[in-house]
């Protein structure tokens, strides 16, 4: 133990703080990935609608309960499964 604190004393102050840096860069990105590990993998259901339709969509996601996630400002949407799902065509307009 006596060796691993001589060798942290040798790199220095600024070499120290950048491996503390990485350390933490690292434990971030683990801790990302082991929260998205358990959301489905999202396909495309839906894109360029009118805000109206787009609308119509989600509210038939949510009286079904699929999860879902909506980008480009409420043109496009995303739920679980692959293009195509089942939730693709319960959810049409």
């Amino acid at each position: 133990m006596g060796g691993v604190l001589a060798g942290l004393k040798a790199l220095g102050t600024k070499r120290l703080l950048a491996l503390g840096a990485v350390g933490l860069a690292l434990l971030g990105l683990l801790a990302v990935l082991a929260l998205r590990a358990g959301d489905p993998p999202m396909a495309p259901l839906f894109g360029e609608l009118e805000p109206r339709d787009a609308a119509a969509v989600v509210a038939a996601l949510e009286r079904q309960r699929i999860p879902y996630r909506i980008a480009g400002g409420g043109e496009s949407g995303a739920g679980p499964g692959r293009p195509g799902a089942p939730a693709q065509a319960a959810a049409g307009p």
